[in-house]
């Protein structure tokens, strides 16, 4: 284990997705356990999932294949042991990555969670509790260049349409995050003498998934 510095990462997006595959069960444990025969996946694939019954809080969380069996593979860093019971859902991979050169930060949104006012009469103090945790959504801060790299023109495409996209942030090898959501269009700052800077935002339905492995 180590403390993650800000050198030699990378930030990639998906150009392209497998066709989907049908897992036929997930388990409600931490980490989840997916079942298809014979998937044929292997270790530190990416992919989201597409789930519009049974089990919808998975709807649209990436996930990072982990300890693939013939038949079974975990989803590291997700708990799914208080959500409702899978029925049926897809699971889309990434086919091929391009990475966003112009990457120079990425911000994991968290902190606070809301703070609901339980105080009754007979108290002397505010008695708050825990509500909704905060949106996760992922900021990438970017050095604009006159031309676009491919990956950052696929975001930027992605952004004008209102699409999603699939996000992975790695160190050597080592996923760090992997995140889907919708991008919004970089900002753009350019004074005298100074590079050019930007930042665009991801606004993701679910979590920014640290795998932990």
């Amino acid at each position: 284990m180590g403390t993650i510095v800000g050198r030699n990462c990378k930030v990639e997006v998906a150009l392209t997705l497998a066709s989907a595959i049908l897992p036929t069960a997930v388990t409600k444990a931490y980490p989840p356990v997916a079942t298809l025969s014979a998937h044929a996946l292997t270790a530190g694939m990416v992919g989201f999932w597409s789930v519009s019954a049974g089990m919808v809080e998975l709807d649209q969380q990436a996930i990072v294949v982990s300890n693939p069996l013939t038949n079974t593979w975990e989803m590291p860093g997700l708990d799914t042991a208080d959500y409702s019971t899978y029925t049926a859902g897809s699971l889309i991979m990434a086919a091929t990555w391009g990475t966003i050169s112009e990457a120079t930060s990425y911000e994991v949104g968290g902190g606070a969670a809301d703070q609901l006012d339980d105080t009754r009469l007979y108290q002397s103090k505010r008695s708050n509790l825990a509500g909704l945790l905060a949106a996760q959504d992922l900021n990438i801060g970017v050095k604009q260049q006159e031309i676009n790299g491919t990956a950052m023109q696929f975001v930027e495409r992605q952004a004008q349409r209102g699409l999603y996209c699939l996000f992975k942030i790695s160190k050597a090898g080592q996923i760090l995050r992997v995140a889907y959501g919708v991008p919004s269009l970089p900002g753009e700052n350019v004074g005298t003498g100074a590079l050019g800077e930007g930042q665009f935002s991801v606004t993701c339905k679910q979590f920014v998934l640290k795998p932990n492995v």
